[in-house]
């Protein structure tokens, strides 16, 4: 990733709303629909990895950094980020 990449995905409006939720739910302030929704998404997210992990290993190093991201951006547009839209703070 670029550093012109990173600060644009650091500035998304996504990626600030992820954070924003992240705090609530590890601070306790979150509620239960918001708790089960990023729990899914980090057990997703998890499981994700551990497949591309899996996967690489069948390609050259050097190949890795642009398989991930066509992946990423193809499993990102399939993910349903609703419950950010429905996320209140409390």
């Amino acid at each position: 990733m670029t550093e012109d990449e990173f600060k644009e995905l650091v500035n998304s409006p996504t990626f600030k709303r992820l954070l924003e939720v992240r705090a609530d739910v590890l601070e306790g302030r979150a509620d239960a629909e918001t708790v089960e929704a990023w729990q899914g998404l980090q057990e997703s997210m998890t499981s994700a990895m551990a497949a591309v992990e899996k996967a690489l290993e069948d390609y050259p190093e050097d190949e890795h950094e642009e398989l991930v991201r066509e992946w990423s951006r193809a499993a990102l547009d399939n993910v349903d980020w609703s419950f950010l839209d429905a996320y209140r703070l409390h």
